[in-house]
């Protein structure tokens, strides 16, 4: 599976160190770079950035046209509020009103507010600035699924996970708490509907 690590988020800046870098990956094994598809998999530890003054996306890797004759957006699978890169690898199209202010949007606002409750703060931070390391944090993973529309590429639906981890610092960067004390949330997304599901669910049975 070619993989490449994303170290930057909005505007080009450096995510901290003590995140590490947001992981892409797609299904075609012994490839680098990452091949001309929706990414398989987008994952990485939420880092709560403002987005204020941002440019215009890039346009998706997958080569499909965006805009208003497609009803399709330049969707960032990881947001760049979450702390997501503003790369070509992390965006697929995607249904402009779900997108904008609907389930996928929702989906971003519900992640963003559950990482910065296990950080315990109450703001985002600028980009620009140091960011404090967190003695907790949440890890994101998302992945779209095979099916796609032929006409816009959009993927069917979404599936994705956010764990409650522990930060340790580089190299070793996080670590996933004990059973008992581990906080998963998953969701399946398609445009027009969504499931998220708050409770605690264990490991081995999160879907990403």
């Amino acid at each position: 599976m070619a993989t490449m690590h994303a170290t930057t988020m909005v505007g080009g800046h450096a995510r901290p160190a003590w995140a590490g870098p947001v992981i892409i990956q797609d299904n075609q094994p012994g490839m680098m770079p990452i091949s001309a598809a929706n990414p398989r998999a987008v994952h990485g530890i939420i880092v709560p950035v403002s987005t204020k003054g941002r440019p215009s996306a890039p346009s998706p890797l997958s080569g499909f046209g965006t805009g208003k004759a497609m009803g399709t957006d330049k969707g960032h699978m990881m947001a760049l509020e979450l702390g997501g890169p503003d790369i070509s690898e992390n965006i697929s199209p995607q249904s402009s009103r779900w997108q904008q202010s609907g389930g996928w949007r929702a989906i971003e606002t519900n992640a963003l507010h559950v990482a910065m409750q296990w950080m315990g703060i109450w703001s985002t931070y600028d980009p620009a600035s140091g960011i404090p390391a967190p003695s907790v944090a949440g890890y994101f993973r998302v992945g779209p699924s095979d099916e796609t529309d032929p006409t816009n590429g959009e993927p069917a639906y979404y599936i994705g996970s956010i764990t409650r981890v522990v930060i340790v610092g580089p190299p070793r960067i996080y670590t996933v708490p004990a059973e008992r004390y581990r906080q998963t949330i998953v969701f399946q997304i398609e445009p027009g509907q969504v499931w998220w599901d708050g409770r605690k669910v264990l490991e081995d049975t999160v879907m990403y």
